[in-house]
């Protein structure tokens, strides 16, 4: 309960800084901002600065709130007694993670030589590690984790499929830590190989593991 708790309130005073940032940065900011940059670091999309102030900020909260209320309206809603502080942590961890895409995104649009490519894969990486840490103690359910009509249909195949995902998971964020040290060019299939190991392996060898046991 008391890990529930701090990762309650670390929540709640990351979303705190970044709406109390966002109206700071509102009179900072130009007019028209880079919204989005491609793989290459370079941007490729701008926008209104109520994108950033605006919309950002609300995302953030709309995803705490989400969070908070999905265990609700889950038909397996008994099972997040068994995984609840690793749920309020992942919870915790995608507040973090789109809190500090805020933040990179400001100073970016306020003149910070910040390299875009290199830090958004660095940060790719470690949400995959950390996910990979915690989706092994997540217990059956209809909104997180490795959701296949197989792992809703055997507690054991989702047991094992997650044990899979933990070191797949872990694996990919690796490629991604990595990725910046690679030639530019290897990037996008780095990227494209590590989501297809992802989905194809956990997905791949829960339908491989059901019908395992089926036949037993």
């Amino acid at each position: 309960m008391k890990k529930i708790k701090f990762y309650d309130i670390f929540s709640l005073l990351i979303i705190f800084s970044v709406a109390v940032s966002a109206y700071y940065f509102n009179g900072l900011l130009p007019d028209i901002v880079i919204t989005h940059w491609g793989y290459n670091g370079q941007p490729d999309g701008w926008g209104d600065k109520s994108v950033l102030v605006v919309f950002v900020p609300f995302l953030i909260i709309g995803l705490y709130l989400l969070f908070r209320f999905l265990p609700k309206m889950d038909p397996k809603k008994e099972n997040y007694l068994r995984f609840d502080s690793a749920y309020h942590a992942f919870k915790l961890l995608m507040v973090a993670f789109l809190a500090i895409v805020y933040f990179i995104s400001i100073y970016s649009n306020l003149g910070y030589q910040i390299p875009i490519s290199d830090t958004m894969t660095w940060l790719m990486g470690t949400l995959f590690i950390v996910i990979g840490f915690l989706i092994k103690n997540v217990k059956q359910n209809w909104f997180m984790g490795i959701r296949t009509p197989w792992t809703l249909s055997n507690e054991e195949v989702w047991k094992k499929t997650h044990l899979l995902a933990q070191k797949v998971f872990v694996v990919g964020g690796l490629f991604f830590v990595f990725m910046p040290y690679a030639s530019p060019s290897y990037v996008p299939i780095i990227f494209i190989f590590v989501l297809v190991m992802i989905i194809g392996l956990s997905y791949g060898y829960s339908y491989w593991l059901y019908r395992k046991l089926e036949k037993k």
